[in-house]
């Protein structure tokens, strides 16, 4: 059996021998990279891998971007920087004892 996949006119990959299995094909309409922090802390919003042959989302987990072949697609069930990073929480700031402390100055004036 002889499989072409065709994408935009241009022979994305041509397969010969048995029956094909989907994950083989191209995913129509390519896929989506998921929003996720970056290294720095930053949101990454998702995006979409639909350009061309650049159909799938590839990289890490902190940094992604779209490329040609399913072998380096990203898994990105693996990733687990889809909330804000601990360390990015700064918090309200704290109270110093200082501010709490109430000072009395007395002057005495003589003659």
């Amino acid at each position: 059996m002889l499989t072409v996949a065709m994408a935009q006119g241009k022979m994305l990959f041509v397969s010969l021998g048995g029956d094909t299995d989907d994950e083989d094909l191209p995913p129509a309409g390519g896929t989506r990279c998921q929003g996720y922090y970056d290294v720095m802390g930053q949101w990454d919003p998702p995006f979409n891998c639909n350009a061309g042959v650049f159909l799938y989302c590839c990289g890490t987990c902190f940094y992604r971007f779209c490329c040609q072949f399913r072998q380096q697609r990203l898994d990105q069930n693996i990733c687990s920087n889809y909330d804000t990073p601990i360390w990015a929480n700064t918090g309200a700031a704290e109270e110093s004892p200082s501010d709490h402390l109430k000072l009395s100055l007395t002057y005495l004036l003589g003659e």
